[in-house]
């Protein structure tokens, strides 16, 4: 099974131009959607303190449902 990065790599090293831009237009939708990045970080400033402390990442390995439309490929922060 590959990474999720070597799928994209794959995706735009097989994938004609075209294609490609055909696929993001579909996505354009999702663009007006919001709140930006910045703007939800800015919003939880105002309810968690950041600090310099390096961020685990706590990835699940071999989940059971990984086969269930229910599965995440995300992972973990704590």
């Amino acid at each position: 099974m590959n990474t999720m990065l070597e799928e994209v790599k794959t995706y735009f090293r097989n994938t004609p131009q075209d294609q490609i831009d055909k696929d993001w237009a579909e996505y354009a939708k999702y663009d007006q959607i919001g709140p930006k990045v910045d703007e939800l970080l800015c919003h939880f400033e105002s309810f968690f303190q950041f600090e310099d402390d390096p961020v685990y990442i706590v990835e699940l390995k071999n989940p059971s449902n990984i086969k269930s439309p229910s599965y995440s490929d995300f992972f973990f922060i704590h």
